[in-house]
């Protein structure tokens, strides 16, 4: 391994997903770049973070004669609420500390329908560089097996490829219903849209709204609140949106 491996290679041998010969590739490589070793060892320090967040879930109101399904159930509901939590530390951690503390004060400063994906957007849609995403891919299976770690019944996002949008990458966040996501598609003249999930803490009617040249077009299912961003004026843009009216909700 010669190359820098793709960074989406380094989380998955943190999460324990790579085989045993990638796995020692990797830490081979990591020994002979010791810089980049020192930003992985930040991002195992995050994951542990996380880990510990989760692990606190109590489980002493469970009965051995309790539902185990409704048990799961709320096992899952405690642990994306402690993630939630952890992923607001880890915002306060590092260069993103000023975006997690931005889009919560943007969000409770203006309670329009789904401002929080807008706000998402604006914060990182239009960076230069992808650095801030969490999975950096094109590839829809790599991001569909990401989300699913979170969002387990969740519609999957788009293939947008036909309107010359190409997925890039995603970023995990909080938002004040549990853990949420933005996923970013880019075209080749670098125009950006963004797909953006979280948990459904009431059910949106389906419907569109504009401000601050953007489009937010928003809906809901039985699990989680959807949004869709994208600039009001661009090429395919517009067809981009009928389609999406057609299909949302």
């Amino acid at each position: 391994m010669s190359n820098l491996p793709d960074e989406s290679l380094f989380h998955a041998w943190l999460d324990g997903e790579t085989d045993e010969r990638t796995s020692r590739e990797i830490e081979s490589w990591l020994r002979e770049h010791p810089a980049m070793a020192r930003e992985v060892e930040g991002w195992r320090q995050d994951k542990l973070r996380l880990q510990r967040a989760v692990n606190q879930t109590d489980v002493r109101y469970l009965s051995a004669n309790s539902d185990p399904a409704r048990l799961h159930f709320r096992l899952r509901q405690r642990r994306i609420q402690r993630l939630a939590l952890a992923f607001s530390l880890v915002l306060t951690l590092g260069a993103g500390s000023l975006g997690g503390w931005q889009l919560r004060e943007h969000v409770q400063s203006r309670m329009l329908p789904m401002e929080d994906a807008v706000q998402a957007y604006k914060l990182f849609g239009d960076l230069p560089q992808l650095a801030s995403m969490d999975i950096r891919t094109s590839e829809p299976p790599m991001l569909e097996n990401w989300l699913r770690r979170y969002f387990i019944s969740g519609t999957l996002p788009p293939n947008l490829e036909r309107y010359g949008f190409k997925l890039i990458g995603a970023r995990l966040m909080a938002s004040e219903q549990g853990a949420s996501a933005l996923v970013l598609y880019e075209t080749t003249g670098g125009e950006r849209i963004a797909w953006y999930i979280r948990h459904r803490a009431t059910p949106l009617n389906k419907g569109a709204r504009q401000s601050d040249g953007l489009v937010a077009q928003y809906w809901s299912d039985s699990h989680y609140n959807y949004a869709v961003v994208s600039p009001i004026t661009g090429d395919n843009l517009p067809a981009l949106r009928k389609a999406i009216s057609s299909e949302m909700g």
